[in-house]
């Protein structure tokens, strides 16, 4: 153990070497394993349920916006080459209460790859969007996925309901929190039951990055990100030409760490609200949306709570100085960690400007690959190692420190669980110099993986 401690002194040499790899590469291949062992994100099989307004005023909008993973699907070799799935999405609605089926809805899907790896790929995924206009009031809902060659199939029940938009003077529909993508790569969405023109319409268009609820907290959204969006309706009961909309959010410490007022036109009795934040300046951790509408007697409001982790980048961690010193801990001599923490804002940045310019490998060229490369790693620990029963960050948990120290492991195992033993991971580490086996076990007290041994 002591001989595995001494070796930090030598993590920033481990880093380099990794980071000389093929980064993109080998960070996919890792991601791909840590995905398929995750216990709360990235679902294999995911639905998004939002209620909208209708023109009509017996009826209300449910659009449905479901994702499938390769990995759910049965893929079949083809003699001609290649890989093909097929299944069908079964949607069906039933009354609350009398179970009487109010709609049923069948569609086939095909799905075709040109490689085995793609077929079991977590990470590749296919958007569908359905939506329907129902009499506002409760209802319950199937969906099934139905493989066409083996029949088996798997089913996702939820209670639902619909609202009806006319009972106020400003009527809310429900939000959709959207990543912006930086990257320009858009997901092919299939419109199961409605026309381009129909879909053009909706937020989905547009944004169809949504932000998705944590499985262990379906209350809380989880954003990773430095740029995101909401959107949102409001319908208006009473005649006016604009309203004012205002977005609030507010920090764990009730505090407003961001404020903005929209002027709306009502334009059919109907208001869409939006707003995108490209720079976000407010610290990680948990937060509260609050949107207000006023314009005609009393203000109504809507609020939702989310959860958010920011990606260190050089070019925004100027903003997240304090983000980006904390985690350094790990790897900087107890006198640099801190002077950088107690240090001025101001001097924090030129601290950390200074830190990784002595350690810069190619100081004669603008990047530096240390500094990049530590950063990769806290992110990736950030995605996939946060704690949501006690909002920790990734990089926190025992899992994030050693990833960070030491980078993505050669193997990771997680083997199946047997009766009164707790679930452990395992991983593998094969280095020139050395072999070593980390062992962690999951504390449920806790909600994640404690670091038990080290070999």
């Amino acid at each position: 153990m002591k001989k595995w401690i001494r070796t930090l002194l030598g993590g920033f040499i481990l880093l380099l070497l990794i980071a000389k790899w093929s980064p993109a590469q080998y960070y996919g291949e890792i991601e791909e394993k840590f995905d398929q062992l995750t216990l709360h994100t990235n679902p294999l099989f995911n639905y998004e349920i939002f209620n909208f307004p209708t023109p009509d005023s017996n009826s209300s909008r449910l659009d449905i916006f479901i994702s499938v993973s390769n990995a759910l699907l049965q893929f079949v070799k083809q003699e001609e080459g290649g890989y093909v799935a097929q299944f069908e999405l079964n949607i069906t609605i039933y009354e609350h209460k009398k179970e009487d089926v109010t709609l049923y809805q069948s569609f086939e899907q095909r799905i075709e790859e040109d490689s085995y790896q793609k077929t079991v790929s977590r990470g590749i995924r296919h958007y569908y969007f359905y939506s329907v206009s129902l009499k506002p009031r409760r209802y319950k809902m199937l969906l099934e996925l139905v493989d066409l060659d083996t029949r088996k199939s798997l089913q996702w029940k939820s209670q639902i309901k619909l609202k009806t938009f006319r009972k106020a003077n400003f009527n809310f529909s429900d939000i959709v929190f959207y990543q912006i993508d930086t990257t320009d790569v858009t997901p092919r969405i299939t419109l199961l039951n409605v026309s381009p023109e129909f879909f053009q319409k909706t937020p989905y268009a547009h944004y169809p990055q949504l932000v998705t609820p944590s499985l262990v907290n379906q209350r809380k959204l989880y954003i990773i990100g430095c740029y995101f969006g909401i959107y949102h309706e409001v319908f208006v009961t009473v005649p006016l030409d604009s309203l004012l909309l205002t977005y609030e959010i507010i920090n764990s410490s009730n505090r407003v760490v961001y404020k903005r007022e929209i002027r709306k036109k009502v334009i059919e009795r109907l208001v869409v609200g939006e707003f995108k934040i490209n720079k976000i300046a407010f610290a990680p951790g948990e937060h509260l949306l609050r949107i207000t509408v006023s314009g005609h007697g009393k203000p109504c409001r809507i609020q939702k709570e989310f959860f958010f982790s920011p990606v260190l980048t050089v070019q925004n961690i100027d903003d997240y100085v304090d983000l980006a010193i904390r985690p350094l801990r790990y790897v900087a001599n107890s006198k640099e960690y801190r002077q950088m923490l107690e240090a001025s804002e101001k001097d924090k940045k030129v601290l950390l400007e200074a830190f990784w310019a002595k350690r810069d490998p190619t100081p004669q060229t603008p990047e530096n690959e240390l500094r990049e490369e530590f950063y990769r790693r806290v992110n990736f620990a950030n995605h996939h190692f946060f704690n949501p029963f006690s909002n920790r960050q990734g990089w926190e948990t025992d899992r994030g420190r050693i990833f960070i120290i030491y980078g993505p492991p050669d193997d990771v195992e997680r083997p199946p669980v047997k009766k009164r033993q707790p679930l452990y991971e395992i991983w593998t580490y094969q280095r020139e110099d050395f072999v070593r086996r980390v062992i962690f076990v999951f504390k449920p007290e806790w909600g994640e993986f404690q670091l038990v041994t080290m070999e």
